[in-house]
């Protein structure tokens, strides 16, 4: 694991960042064809209108991860990464379910109540020191949300803390199995990989060090670690909601879709499915007790 520059990332995946390219000008061509149509937002059914808010959300996050991996933070870019393909599943979920989509759309939109109810406490301890009249008024908007949150557990049949957990009241990997077994695949698969850059844990400790007989070296530098797994699926998973969007609105645009999709599958057919495929951890198996603590910096 060795600092690299921009170029380099750039041209050990010269072909990613031209899908990139790419896809970035499908979804403008969709995003005009959408504008064009002139659409009033209440003409369009409720999972339409919930839709939208996903895709806003997915393209910008899309673009974040092309951001982190041109730099050469593949490991910071798994983070969302795992956003991604977690609001393509509850969406996908409720694509699913046609008959009940716009029921789920406005479940979706009712556990916002929920996720207030849950930062309830703590608010009122911060308003209590604000004053009287600033706290009169949190306890108005605490009788709001302590009323919706009962009438959401009460329309959604929820008599456990576990039925609070998602907006759907199933769990992620749930959902994701309901659609289908190899989106519930692709689920277990990423969430391994980006659990361990997510959560706090020593699993992907080689992921950041470098070690010989003499040093120990903890690298802050770009990298290409993780770099080219991470693209590729931030192609796939924005592929995905696009295609989910030119389908929900009768944007034409077929041939092109499937002419990349032709091309991005198989090119993913070559890739390898490990994000660390450079350098990392591929060192001394175990530490000298004598080497000296280094780091390698910007």
């Amino acid at each position: 694991m060795m600092k690299v520059r921009q170029e380099a990332i750039e041209d050990k995946n010269k072909r990613l960042f031209a899908f990139e390219r790419e896809l970035d000008q499908i979804s403008l061509s969709l995003l005009n064809m959408f504008d064009d149509r002139r659409l009033k937002l209440f003409s369009i059914p409720p999972h339409k209108r919930i839709f939208l808010f996903f895709l806003t959300r997915a393209l910008k996050t899309h673009q974040a991860i092309k951001i982190l991996c041109r730099e050469g933070f593949g490991q910071d870019a798994a983070v969302l990464l795992r956003s991604l393909l977690e609001n393509l599943i509850s969406f996908r979920y409720v694509l699913h379910h046609s008959e009940e989509a716009d029921a789920l759309a406005a479940r979706f939109v009712a556990y916002k109540w929920v996720i207030f109810h849950r930062h309830l406490w703590e608010q009122e301890r911060e308003e209590r020191e604000k004053g009287d009249r600033e706290y009169r008024l949190f306890v108005q908007r605490k009788e709001l949300i302590l009323k919706n949150f009962e009438e959401f557990k009460t329309k959604y049949h929820i008599n456990s803390g576990r039925g609070l957990l998602t907006w759907s009241g199933r769990t992620v990997k749930d959902m994701a199995g309901i659609v289908s077994k190899d989106l519930l695949k692709e689920y277990e698969s990423m969430f391994r990989t980006c659990s361990k850059f997510t959560h706090p844990s020593i699993i992907s400790d080689k992921e950041y060090m470098v070690i010989d007989d003499e040093e120990i070296v903890f690298s802050v530098s770009p990298s290409l670690i993780g770099v080219e797994i991470i693209l590729s699926k931030n192609i796939s998973y924005t592929f995905d909601v696009l295609s989910i969007f030119a389908g929900l609105f009768q944007l034409k645009c077929d041939v092109v879709l499937n002419a990349f999709e032709r091309k991005f599958k198989a090119y993913q057919a070559s890739l390898s499915t490990s994000t660390s495929g450079t350098g990392a951890g591929e060192t001394a198996a175990s530490i000298n007790r004598e080497s000296i603590i280094v780091f390698e910096k910007n």
